[in-house]
This record gives C-alpha cells, sequence and structure tokens, in this order.
C-alpha cells in the first residue's frame, strides 16, 4: 500500500481516540483490527492478542480514569519496510482530566497527558501487529 493508503486506513481510528468515547474506541478497534491482532505493548500490559483483550486492558481503565480522554497526533508517518511489512508510526499525546485512578494511580482532578508512541502493522488494510509505547511515568 502507498503511505497515503495507509494513513487513509488508520484515519477512522485515530479519529475515534480523537475524543474517544469507550464506544467509538471499540467499534473502530473492531473495523480495523485483523480477528488476531497482536499488541506488544510496554509494562505493565506485556503482550495482547484481540481487539477486545487490547480494549479491556488498555482503553475501558484509562477511559474510566480520564472520561473525557483526547488523543492528539503530533506526528503520523507510514510506509513500506525493505522486507515488505506495511507499519502506520504515531506520536502525540493522550490527555484529559484525571478523575479516577489508574494502574494505582491516585486521581489528581486536573488535566494530566502522557506522550505516546505507537505503531501499527497493517495487512490487506486490517492492523495485525501493534507495538507500543506509553510514557505512564509521566502521569505518575
Amino acid at each position: 500500500m502507498t503511505a497515503e493508503a495507509l494513513k487513509s486506513a488508520f484515519t477512522p481510528y485515530a479519529k475515534a481516540l480523537a475524543t474517544a468515547s469507550p464506544e467509538g474506541v471499540l467499534a473502530a478497534m473492531h473495523t480495523l483490527f485483523a480477528e488476531g491482532v497482536e499488541a506488544k505493548l510496554c509494562h505493565p500490559f506485556g503482550t495482547l492478542r484481540g481487539a477486545d483483550a487490547v480494549f479491556e486492558a488498555l482503553y475501558q481503565p484509562l477511559l474510566t480514569a480520564i472520561p473525557d480522554l483526547e488523543r492528539r497526533e503530533m506526528i503520523q508517518l507510514a510506509g513500506t519496510t525493505p522486507e515488505g511489512q506495511d507499519w502506520v508510526g504515531c506520536m502525540g499525546n493522550y490527555m484529559g482530566t484525571m478523575l479516577g485512578p489508574w494502574l494505582g494511580i491516585r486521581p489528581t482532578g486536573h488535566i494530566v497527558h502522557m506522550r505516546y508512541h505507537e505503531f501499527y502493522r497493517l495487512e490487506e488494510g486490517k492492523v495485525t501487529e501493534i507495538q507500543a509505547i506509553w510514557d505512564i511515568p509521566e502521569v505518575m
């Protein structure tokens, strides 16, 4: 796929996270992610398989703690590796008002932000692999 086609395939998911709601994020994940998507994530999440597992471990608790969560993307790039794999890479901030605990971190009642680096491998227009680092210490 061309870089523009990769970015276009990824756009609905990015838009769902821009003004995140549990329903919208899960629906976008089910649309874009392949059935057996493998997510290789930073500690404490580890490796997860399937859109529902990723949602339940990552986004559901985060949206509970930060109900007005926004994902603000600063950089997005896409392309094909020399090995022939198609990837979309993103960098930006998750931000919102922390009203509940998350990962043992007490709520601040104030706006928090967390940098992220996320990479998505696509095959035939579906995400089959995710590699992501979230800057959880920044929230602490």
